[in-house]
């Protein structure tokens, strides 16, 4: 029988913003939590645009449910809202993957360009990979692109009728330490990534730690769980003449220490954006990677939602049985529930019925009927959602992560469509924990 796996998933209250975690853990037949290599964490997103305070105190809480370092770090895209937090995260927490959309340079600099980006965020945007490689600090740390295609991703098994899981100790059965079964994550190798779209990567001899895989290949840990990404942009040859420009600009206004002048650089990618687009490059900006994690077989759960209050929740799905204090103003509402499967959407655009169907169709209907969370793109933006499209869905749970009091996030069209849909509100002042066994 396989032992049983406990999972907990927790949106952050953060503000105006989006930072999940999730925790996997095995349970030997002693009845105790297994090895670290029998644990796993992850993260999506980790920033707000609001005050930087929730976010630190969240990592601070996050660092305590973490034993050793975590599994996987995803960043949908990098809008200033989803990643504000991920220097801090990474220079606090050791991480093994870090994942990120695959976008080309010359999009990434639109975004530069729009912004008018300069210091830290300038860096990254000019390429991501070297600097958090940089920022990990961290030789076993690797990083991911993901990048769109044609193809759908590999289609999941059925379920198996699900085992009932056995939580009282059995003494006969031998530890679990002394078995095979683990949470190892395995991800495809992929590709190197150009000069071109990681131009600091050779300088700092990171090459070897980064590569670009396609959409269509799961993130497997052994046979209990997958994750699965959806990156909507296609390759596009227009954009190369751009790209070459860029290159070229970038070359020119870089030190011999490898930074940059900020302010010449910004001009003279301005004016080359403005040269091609006559505007910025806001049609760039439409890359949100999605991703959905689930089980791989059939899971009974139950889900809690808090806000402020004085209290303690044993959390007994977590790795030592530990107890965490939340501060005052929380309150505490639990509700049984199914849940198969999330899906993490960032600021996707789900605008036109084709988009929502394009991913779909990419996740498979199978994995699309097991969804029962849904983080609302956008923070619940009216610009990208079109009316109905919850009926698409069948989903119980649908999380809005925004600051308190925004007056468009979530708009009233979404909230609307999504009445019925289980909304829970996450913001600086309430987050949402998912908990369940396997």
């Amino acid at each position: 029988m396989a032992k049983p796996l406990f999972i907990t998933n927790t949106y952050h209250p953060v503000g105006q913003g989006l930072f999940v975690s999730g925790h996997l853990s095995l349970i030997s037949h002693s009845g105790h939590h297994d090895a670290a290599k029998r644990r796993f964490s992850w993260v999506f997103d980790c920033g707000a645009t609001s005050s930087q305070q929730p976010v630190r105190t969240e990592i601070n809480r996050l660092k305590s449910q973490i034993s050793d370092r975590i599994g996987m770090v995803c960043v949908s895209h990098f809008d200033k809202d989803h990643i504000s937090g991920i220097e801090l995260l990474l220079r606090e927490v050791k991480t093994d993957v870090i994942v990120l959309p695959y976008m080309p340079l010359a999009q990434r600099i639109a975004i530069l360009v729009e912004e008018d980006a300069d210091g830290w965020y300038a860096d990254f945007l000019i390429d991501p990979a070297a600097y958090l490689l940089g920022i990990a600090n961290d030789d076993q740390t690797r990083l991911i692109y993901i990048a769109g295609g044609d193809g759908g991703a590999e289609p999941p098994p059925d379920f198996e009728p699900p085992d009932e899981p056995n939580l009282e100790p059995d003494r006969t059965q031998p530890d679990g330490d002394n078995d095979d079964e683990s949470l190892s994550l395995d991800f495809p190798t992929g590709q190197p990534v150009s000069d071109a779209d990681g131009p600091g990567l050779a300088a700092q001899g990171l090459s070897a730690r980064a590569a670009i895989v396609t959409h269509d290949s799961p993130f497997n840990l052994g046979s209990r769980w997958e994750f699965v990404f959806y990156n909507e942009a296609r390759p596009e040859k227009s954009i190369d003449p751009l790209q070459n420009a860029v290159v070229a600009i970038l070359n020119t206004h870089r030190n011999s220490d490898g930074k940059y002048d900020s302010k010449p650089l910004l001009d003279a990618l301005k004016n080359e954006y403005v040269k091609t687009f006559d505007k910025g490059g806001k049609n760039a900006n439409r890359i949100s990677l999605v991703m959905y994690s689930g089980p791989l077989k059939r899971a009974s759960l139950s889900w809690n939602s808090f806000d402020y209050h004085d209290l303690y929740l044993h959390l007994t799905f977590l790795h030592h049985h530990l107890f965490f204090r939340f501060p005052r103003s929380w309150q505490y509402r639990f509700f049984g529930s199914m849940l198969e499967g999330t899906l993490l959407t960032g600021d996707i655009f789900f605008k036109k019925p084709t988009e929502l169907q394009a991913a779909k169709d990419h996740f498979s209907v199978k994995r699309w009927k097991r969804v029962q969370v849904l983080q609302v793109p956008h923070h619940g933006s009216d610009e990208n959602w079109h009316v109905g499209a919850a009926s698409d869905f069948s989903h119980r749970v649908s999380v809005y992560s925004a600051k308190l009091g925004s007056v468009h996030h979530p708009g009233n069209m979404v909230k609307t469509d999504l009445a019925s849909y289980g909304p829970t509100f996450v913001s600086e002042a309430s987050g949402l924990v998912v908990t369940g066994m396997i």
